[in-house]
């Protein structure tokens, strides 16, 4: 192309060099610039049309809207870089305006006609028309085409998220497709990044409020996150994802950053955790989600449960014992390394799942739990209150104390509803009985067996606080032969 010196036109664009920036990109392309340009109109229907020509290997290309005034300026058909209304608004899905002259760079000829202007390109450059619409504007072009390159064409037809209220038809090569709505899940709101145009003219990233939408992926598609119905890439998800709003993309609108897209995964799963199936919290994407703060606490406690069900407790490395009771209990204990650190966080902030020494807490815990100064004081019997009975019994746990162990024994009677989780508890040489877990009947004189029992469960503890190891099993069998032995038992 020659050199136009002394126009006033600072630069000159060869058309061939800009077809160049098409070489990687996929035929479809050209039709989501076309149909995205036509939806970004004030129209209610756009129809494309995709033709073999005259020529071997080219196919004609039309794409016509109904917009009442048409194109306010022609001029931005073929003008790159031009300052744009599409610029400033973030609901429109221009940017860069160069939708059109990319296409343009690609087809042998084209013309497009609006309501008050008409220009056509050919070989020998651009000229007006006198043509005219009544409503609406139609762009039309011829380009190359392969047999791959119209199912592209058709491909990506299909991938379209048609918006409200619009109808979008294609006849490609004598097939009729209308494009059908997606299946719509739900939407949110959501305050994301986008870009706009300054008073300057300068495209500016801001962070907006938008709409966030969610449909339903059919058989054959995968996950994609869209820009206001048009698709900009693939994603691990249940869900195809459209925002309702210009999303930051580079120049070829392929790709998100990594942070939107992390933003976009957990708000995800905290808008739909209630209509995810367990297999779903299994999937790559909600294991991201969930590793993140703004993982809401529902969605925590629901992955949680689909993971671990409903009865689990955290391992506790302090009490093993309450972990090996919860475990025959029926519980699921979730060791540290089964989660990631920020999900543990999640899950603390949530109380969603709690130590096992909480839910099934040993003899130890609850004794414990009397001396604890930062907790309410336990409610004890007054040695005044006891009946003849409960005195007796604490005589037999006396004598029994210093049978085994040659040492004297501190009782008391614990009188507290707020205490559900255990009979009686032993520490440090002193016993705690429950009086209201064991009722007044237990302690009665024709139940000296239970009593004994009782004692011999708790004394173990003198040796080992965990029920379920073998030094316990041990321990009541040594206090079980002392016993005997105190009786006068012999061989």
């Amino acid at each position: 192309m020659k050199s136009k010196l002394g126009t006033s036109q600072w630069f000159d664009v060869d058309k061939k060099g800009l077809s160049q920036l098409m070489a990687d990109r996929s035929a479809g392309y050209v039709l989501a610039e076309l149909i995205q340009n036509a939806w970004d109109q004030n129209i209610t229907q756009v129809e494309c049309f995709i033709s073999p020509a005259k020529t071997r290997g080219w196919h004609t290309v039309e794409v016509v809207d109904d917009d009442p005034e048409g194109w306010a300026d022609i001029s931005d058909a073929y003008t790159l870089f031009a300052p744009s209304r599409k610029k400033s608004d973030p609901e429109k899905r221009g940017r860069f305006n160069l939708g059109e002259k990319l296409v343009l760079s690609v087809c042998q000829d084209a013309e497009i006609v609006t309501v008050n202007s008409a220009v056509k390109f050919t070989a020998r450059g651009r000229q007006a028309m006198k043509a005219r619409r009544d409503v609406g504007s139609s762009f039309k072009g011829t380009m190359k085409l392969t047999k791959a390159d119209v199912k592209v064409f058709k491909d990506i037809f299909n991938a379209l998220l048609l918006p409200d209220g619009l109808k979008t038809t294609a006849t490609i090569e004598g097939e009729q497709m209308v494009l059908e709505p997606h299946i719509f899940v739900r939407d949110f709101r959501s305050s994301l990044p986008t870009v706009i145009c300054d008073e300057s003219g300068s495209m500016k990233r801001t962070t907006r409020q938008t709409t966030v939408q969610l449909f339903e992926v059919l058989d054959g598609e995968k996950p994609t996150i869209y820009e206001m119905g048009i698709p900009v890439v693939n994603w691990e998800n249940k869900y195809h994802i459209n925002v309702m709003q210009k999303i930051p993309l580079n120049m070829d609108r392929d790709n998100v950053t990594p942070a939107f897209m992390s933003q976009l995964l957990v708000e995800t799963l905290n808008s739909t955790h209630d209509l995810l199936e367990d297999d779903d919290f299994k999937e790559t994407w909600v294991t991201q989600a969930s590793d993140d703060e703004r993982c809401e606490g529902q969605a925590t406690e629901k992955m949680l449960t689909a993971r671990f069900g409903e009865k689990r407790v955290a391992y506790d490395p302090s009490n093993p014992e309450a972990n090996k009771l919860a475990a025959s209990r029926g519980y699921t204990v979730v060791t540290g390394g089964s989660l990631p650190k920020q999900v543990w966080a999640n899950a603390k902030a949530a109380e969603a799942i709690l130590p096992s020494s909480v839910l099934t807490p040993t003899s130890n815990d609850l004794f414990q739990n009397q001396f604890d100064p930062n907790g309410a004081e336990m409610s004890l019997l007054d040695p005044s209150d006891y009946t003849d009975d409960i005195k007796a019994v604490v005589a037999l746990a006396e004598r029994l104390h210093g049978v085994f162990f040659d040492t004297p024994c501190s009782v008391t009677i614990c009188n507290d509803n707020n205490v559900k989780h255990a009979v009686a508890w032993y520490s440090q040489n002193a016993v705690t009985l429950h009086l209201i877990r064991l009722s007044h009947r237990w302690f009665a004189e024709d139940n000296l067996q239970d009593q004994i029992d009782l004692m011999l469960h708790e004394f173990g503890h003198h040796y080992e606080s965990d029920h379920l190891s073998e030094n316990y099993y041990n321990a009541l069998t040594k206090l079980g032969a002392k016993l005997a032995v105190s009786l006068g038992m012999k061989r």
